[in-house]
C-alpha cells in the first residue's frame, strides 16, 4: 500500500470527523510515513510498519472524547429544518421510549458482565484467603491434634494456593477483556454518531 492510498483510506475512514481534527491526523501520519522513509524504509514497508488503517482509525478515535464528536457533528449538519423539529416532537413518545428501552438493556448487559468479572475476582481472592486461613490452622493443630493432622491441613492450603495461583491468570484474561469489550463498545459509538 502506497503512502497516497493509505492516507486516502484514513480520511474515508475519519469522514465523520470535523475537517481540522482530519487534517491534523492525516498531517500525524503522513510525517510518521516520511520519517520512516527517512531512516531507510520503502514506502509500502514504512506504510506496513504503522499497521492498517483500521488500526490507525481506531486509535484516532479512541483519543478523541465522545461529547467532542458530537457537538462537531451536530455543528456541521446544521440547524434542524421546520419539518425535521416537528417529527422530532411528534415521533418523541416513540423514540425516547426506545431509547430508553435501549439504554436500560446495555446498562443490564454491562452490569452483568461487571457482575461476572467481580465474582471471578472475588474467587480468586477467596481462594488465597483460605489457604492462608488452613495454613494457620495447620500451625494450630500440631499443638491440639499432633504433627498428622496438622501435615494434612497443609497439604489442603498447599492445594488451595495451587488452584489460587492457577485462578490469576483467569482473572487477568477475563480482566483484560472485559476492558477491551467497553473499549470496543466506546469505539462502535463513536462511530455511530460520525456516519
Amino acid at each position: 500500500m502506497t503512502k497516497a492510498e493509505f492516507l486516502s483510506e484514513l480520511k474515508a475512514r475519519l469522514s465523520g470527523l470535523a475537517e481540522a481534527d482530519i487534517a491534523s491526523s492525516l498531517d500525524y501520519y503522513s510525517e510518521m510515513i516520511d520519517e520512516r522513509m527517512e531512516d531507510g524504509m520503502s514506502e509500502a514497508e514504512a506504510v506496513a510498519a504503522i499497521g492498517g488503517v483500521e488500526q490507525a482509525a481506531e486509535q484516532i478515535l479512541s483519543e478523541i472524547p465522545l461529547p467532542y464528536i458530537i457537538k462537531s457533528n451536530v455543528r456541521q449538519r446544521g440547524k434542524l429544518r421546520p419539518w425535521e423539529i416537528v417529527l422530532l416532537i411528534l415521533g418523541s413518545p416513540l423514540w425516547i421510549s426506545l431509547l430508553a428501552a435501549l439504554f436500560a438493556v446495555v446498562l443490564a448487559v454491562f452490569v452483568a458482565l461487571l457482575a461476572g468479572v467481580i465474582s471471578v475476582f472475588a474467587v480468586g481472592i477467596a481462594l488465597a484467603v483460605s489457604a492462608v486461613g488452613v495454613a494457620v490452622g495447620s500451625v494450630v493443630l500440631i499443638f491440639t491434634k499432633g504433627i498428622i493432622p496438622a501435615l494434612m491441613f497443609l497439604g489442603a492450603a498447599l492445594m488451595v494456593a495451587g488452584l489460587a495461583l492457577l485462578f490469576w491468570p483467569l482473572i487477568k484474561l477475563i480482566c483484560r477483556g472485559f476492558v477491551w469489550l467497553c473499549r470496543k463498545f466506546m469505539l462502535w459509538i463513536k462511530t455511530f454518531f460520525l456516519y
